[in-house]
């Protein structure tokens, strides 16, 4: 027999959680289908309650539940009359409009005057005597903390060395709390979509859809990520849109994940977007006007933070020679992120050659690009001296990676990892391309380059 939850009609009443998250159709079946094609956790929640009538409707409900019950006080005095009904009808209605307009003093009559209420009189009521709070829970898409919890070894080995922000423990925690804090949930969903991304080697395995898993965790992500700024005071939260927006390493962190998984859709447009909100909050925090050794931060977070902006700033240079949206993050005017014992020292190194390699794209560098789609008559035109200059900033870049990886071994440090060596040599490899393109846009690429030309002119370069 079918487990399916449907009406009389044939509707579905309620669809299960996770369809209504991804906005899809539910059979209603248990598991239902769609939950079963994504191996999810297939759940219906019961149905929230009905919305409690608003101010209005609690004034009109009261001024009518005070007048039956004056009306019906009236109508007793009056039952002793010996009038006629019609008679007493009139006598009820004229003590009624009577007692409506009398004074409240307890010498005025012996029938009690009504009170008037006002809508600012019921609003002032009810601020200051609030209902109790029912509890609070953040519901999920179907993905159980176990299925969470279980990509954190990929996290840590293979995102965290190239995204050193948020610690897998951190992680770990927001996973404990993503039922009952919109930012965790939030976090917790994209930090799942960003490793699932960067360490599957195929878009099906195991008879799962990758694609379509990113997909309900990024729009759970991104739900969840909303209502964490805007939350009303119902849902656990307080200030909504009259309250400060809230900026912090997870917000951030959320927005970089989910910009990293839509470029793996090619969505250029929405990354753009997104990584612009992470780039905003960055901004927000004004890194800039931070010392090393200032008092107001802990040095834990300023370095954290520092990362951080130098994250953003990579991203956005990347996103630039893909899409052609402009550039707005500068070099951090303190230079590298400052020395953290907390942080591991392969990680730290890494991540230091890692912005060295993108602050290679200069302003220069990024007018002459942005030239090729847009003639600028104030640039000075590409010389073959500038090419060269360029691929010798990458050849000298990669003398001193392997220099700094040297003495780290030296220092009993080990060495970077293979995801280390691999995310350098493909970005080294990468600009040395960029460059390459825009010598052969100059027609500044030779055949057969001479003895003290570099290698980057030659036609065969990239080969």
């Amino acid at each position: 027999m079918s487990t399916a939850i449907t009406s009389l009609a044939g509707k579905i009443p309620r669809a299960c959680d996770a369809c209504r998250v991804r906005k899809v159709r539910c059979n209603g079946d248990q598991p239902c289908a769609q939950c079963a094609h994504l191996n999810l956790t297939c759940i219906f929640a019961p149905a929230p309650p009905k919305r409690k009538p608003g101010v209005r409707g609690s004034l009109v409900a009261q001024l009518r539940k005070k007048t039956v019950t004056s009306g019906a006080s009236i109508s007793a005095a009056a039952a002793t009359s010996t009038a006629v009904t019609s008679s007493f009808t009139t006598q009820a209605d004229s003590a009624s409009l009577d007692a409506l307009s009398a004074d409240s003093s307890p010498g005025a009559g012996s029938t009690a005057a009504i009170p008037v209420f006002s809508i600012a009189g019921m609003v002032d009521n009810l601020t200051s005597s609030p209902l109790p709070k029912p509890p609070f829970t953040v519901r999920g898409c179907g993905f159980t903390s176990d299925f969470f919890l279980g990509l954190l070894p990929d996290f840590e080995e293979l995102v965290y060395p190239v995204n050193p922000v948020l610690t897998p423990a951190e992680i770990q925690a927001a996973i404990h709390y993503m039922h009952s804090n919109f930012e965790d949930a939030a976090l917790v969903h994209a930090y799942a979509s960003v490793t699932i991304n960067l360490t599957k080697t195929s878009w099906k395995m195991n008879g799962i859809d990758i694609a379509s898993q990113m997909t309900t965790l990024m729009q759970h992500s991104i739900w969840a990520h909303r209502k964490a700024e805007m939350a009303r005071e119902s849902d656990g939260y307080t200030g909504g849109l009259q309250g400060e927006l809230p900026v912090s390493a997870k917000r951030i962190m959320t927005c970089i994940w989910l910009e990293i998984c839509l470029m793996a859709f090619k969505r250029f447009d929405r990354s753009y977007t997104i990584l612009r909100e992470a780039i905003s909050m960055v901004q927000m925090l004004n890194m800039h006007q931070y010392c090393d050794g200032d008092s107001r931060l802990a040095h834990t977070e300023l370095t954290r933070r520092q990362r951080m902006y130098w994250e953003v700033y990579i991203h956005e240079r990347f996103l630039f020679i893909m899409s052609g949206f402009p550039c707005t993050m500068v070099p951090l005017r303190t230079g590298l992120p400052f020395h953290d014992d907390t942080l591991p020292t392969h990680v730290a190194v890494g991540w230091n050659r890692l912005i060295l390699l993108f602050q290679n794209m200069d302003d220069a560098f990024l007018s002459y690009w942005a030239a090729q789609q847009l003639p600028n008559p104030l640039l000075p035109e590409i010389t073959s001296q500038w090419i060269e200059s360029k691929q010798a900033q990458l050849d000298q870049d990669e003398a001193d990676a392997l220099r700094a990886e040297e003495e780290m071994l030296v220092a009993g440090y080990g060495t970077l990892v293979e995801l280390q060596h691999v995310d350098l040599f493909i970005t080294r490899l990468w600009l040395r391309t960029l460059v390459w393109q825009l010598a052969l846009s100059q027609g500044l690429l030779r055949s057969s380059p001479t003895q003290n030309t570099h290698e980057g002119l030659s036609l065969h370069f990239p080969a």
